[in-house]
């Protein structure tokens, strides 16, 4: 549960169907999953920031494809929920520091979920 009795619907960032779709996107490909961690610290980072960080990790990505995924990200979570803004030459985002704790706790349900999953194989 990500939300205590008392957490009013409009404090809720994501409703179920939101949530799930969230899940299972973010579970299609180990990039997914790491772009959305890259974004965990909610402050704003380049798209040459996040391929750093994916690249580091030995997965093939392009710059191309981490803005299409961040751009897929946007339209589950919303605006309000993945930030971006255009610079002269730079895009950047950020997941909104108000649902930090709330985030962080997706990525590791996620994250425990596809290494429950890779041990049944």
């Amino acid at each position: 549960m990500y939300f205590s009795a008392g957490d009013s619907k409009e404090n809720n960032p994501l409703d179920p169907k939101r949530l799930a779709d969230l899940k299972f996107y973010l579970e299609i490909t180990p990039i997914h999953l790491k772009i959305f961690e890259a974004l965990l610290d909610c402050d704003w980072h380049e798209v040459e920031d996040i391929f750093r960080v994916v690249s580091e990790n030995s997965l093939t990505v392009t710059r191309t494809m981490i803005g299409i995924i961040l751009g897929e990200l946007q339209n589950i979570l919303t605006s309000d929920l993945l930030e971006s803004k255009f610079g002269s030459e730079t895009y950047s985002w950020r997941l909104n520091p108000t649902f930090k704790d709330f985030f962080q706790k997706i990525a590791k349900e996620v994250s425990n979920n596809i290494v429950t999953t890779k041990r049944k194989f």
